[in-house]
């Protein structure tokens, strides 16, 4: 991602705090973007001065600038509560639609994965990351069952991605590339629940 006080590997903000240039990892933009106060003096870009010290073996130094970036309060500044990303909301729906993860699936992992992401990350990814669910989908679901359940409501077709979506991915394996397009239906539809969440919480 771009961000103005992201300098050659650098971070000015955890910079300027820590007195010295701060190397952060590739993550730590991302992590501060999606804080209450992004791309400022927050926790993150303290917890990044604080950890320079400490990486280095400096403790009396990470000790001293810890306590006071605490008496600042910026060890505090932005935290925000736990909220639910696009691989939690992707749970949420699944198991909504009657879709449990099982204990031999990697469903965490995937959904993990997903939460490191940023919901117009997924979006530009959709495609790719609903054939991946697809194929998940089909390791979980009982095909059977779902096909007689498809049947006794007279669904031939994926026509309506609103009330049949739970039949359309289960019967998908019988209509060539509707169980991946109905996949990629639930993780906009998670990104897009994802980023309200996102936006509710930055509100508050």
């Amino acid at each position: 991602m771009n961000c103005r006080y992201f300098t050659n590997g650098t971070c000015d903000i955890a910079s300027r705090l820590a007195g010295e240039l701060v190397m952060i990892p590739p993550n730590a933009c991302n992590t501060c973007r999606d804080c209450f106060v992004p791309f400022s003096e927050n926790y993150v870009t303290a917890s990044l001065a604080i950890h320079h010290f400490t990486k280095k073996g400096e403790h009396a130094a990470a000790t001293e600038l810890r306590e006071r970036l605490q008496a600042r309060g910026l060890t505090q500044v932005g935290r925000r509560p736990a909220i639910c990303k696009t691989g939690c909301q992707l749970k949420r729906i699944l198991e909504g639609l009657g879709v449990v993860a099982s204990k031999t699936c990697n469903c965490d992992e995937f959904a993990a994965q997903l939460d490191a992401l940023h919901p117009q990350e997924i979006r530009d990814q959709h495609s790719e990351i609903g054939k991946r669910l697809a194929e998940h989908l089909r390791e979980l679901i009982d095909e059977n069952a779902a096909d007689r359940a498809a049947e006794e409501l007279g669904i031939d077709e994926p026509t309506d991605p609103g009330s049949k979506i739970p039949w359309w991915i289960r019967v998908g394996h019988r209509i060539p590339g509707a169980s991946r397009t109905a996949a990629s239906y639930l993780v906009l539809l998670a990104a897009d629940r994802a980023e309200a969440e996102m936006e509710a919480a930055r509100a508050d």
